[in-house]
C-alpha cells in the first residue's frame, strides 16, 4: 500500500475555515491553483465542485475525499485540510467531516487513485490516529504525522 507521504507536501496542509464542502474544495485547491502539476487549474476545480454536487465524497468517521482527474496530470497530488468544527458533507453516518483529503490523480495508471484512497481509509480507520490527527496543536504537527503514514 502506498504511503501518502509521497504525495503531500506541507504547504498543502491547511487548518480549514471553511463551513461548506464547496468552501473547503476552495480553499484546498488554493495551494494547488500555483501549481505546475495541473495544466489547467480552473478545470480541475470546476471538476472537484460538480463532483461533489452530483455526489458527496464524506465516506464516515469524520473524512470526505473529493477528487477529479484531471488530462494532463503526470503525478497525484494531494491536499489535505483540518476543520476543527467539522463540516456537513452529507456523509452516510451523518458524522460532520474534520478532515478533508483533496486529491488531483493522473488519468493513467487508474490503481494509482485507488491506492491512495485505500491507504488513507486505512489510517482513517484507526480511531487512536484519527484522534491524534484532531488533537494536534497546529497544522505542522499534523503534517508531521500524516507525512509519517
Amino acid at each position: 500500500m502506498r504511503n501518502i507521504a509521497e504525495y503531500i507536501a506541507r504547504e498543502r496542509v491547511l487548518e480549514l475555515a471553511a463551513e461548506t464542502p464547496a468552501d473547503a474544495i476552495r480553499e484546498l485547491f488554493q495551494p494547488l491553483a500555483q501549481s505546475p502539476l495541473l495544466a489547467v487549474p480552473a478545470d480541475f476545480l470546476e471538476a472537484v465542485l460538480q463532483r461533489e454536487e452530483e455526489d458527496s465524497t464524506g465516506l464516515g468517521m469524520g473524512v470526505a475525499i473529493p477528487h477529479a482527474r484531471p488530462v494532463g496530470l503526470s503525478d497525484l497530488c494531494l491536499c489535505v485540510g483540518r476543520s476543527r468544527v467539522g463540516i456537513d458533507f452529507l456523509a452516510p453516518d451523518n458524522a460532520r467531516v474534520h478532515f478533508v483529503f483533496l486529491i488531483a490523480a493522473p488519468v493513467r495508471p487508474p490503481a494509482l487513485y485507488l491506492q491512495v484512497v485505500a491507504r488513507i481509509s486505512w489510517l482513517m480507520r484507526n480511531n487512536s490516529l484519527r484522534q491524534q490527527l484532531y488533537q494536534t496543536s497546529d497544522v505542522d504537527e499534523l503534517a508531521e504525522i500524516l507525512m509519517a503514514h
